[in-house]
Order: C-alpha cells, then structure tokens, then sequence
C-alpha cells in the first residue's frame, strides 16, 4: 500500500483552539477514523477535514 502523511484540524469537547492533527494513512477516510479513534471522546468536530500534504 501507499501511505501519505494526512494533516487537518480537529475542535475538542474541551475546547479552545483547534488542534492540528497528522497521520500515516492510504486514503482521508483511513485518516479520519485513525484521528477518531485516537482522541475518541474527546473529539467534537473537523476545523478542518483531513488532506494530503
């Protein structure tokens, strides 16, 4: 597989600023589900959707 290094913002239930947030992934749905999975609850919403750099 082919992975490319996803970045994109993210908003907590803690709020504040949005946190920038990066992965290793093969696609921008793989990406979002890793970001989601990592901060679980704590995730409220997408600043900023995930994109290849």
């Amino acid at each position: 597989m082919n992975t490319k290094t996803y970045s994109g913002r993210i908003w907590l239930t803690s709020g504040g600023h949005p946190v920038e947030v990066s992965c290793q992934a093969t696609s921008s749905q793989q990406a979002s589900s890793i970001i989601k999975g990592i901060y679980g609850n704590s995730f409220k919403s997408w600043a900023r959707h995930m994109a290849s750099n």
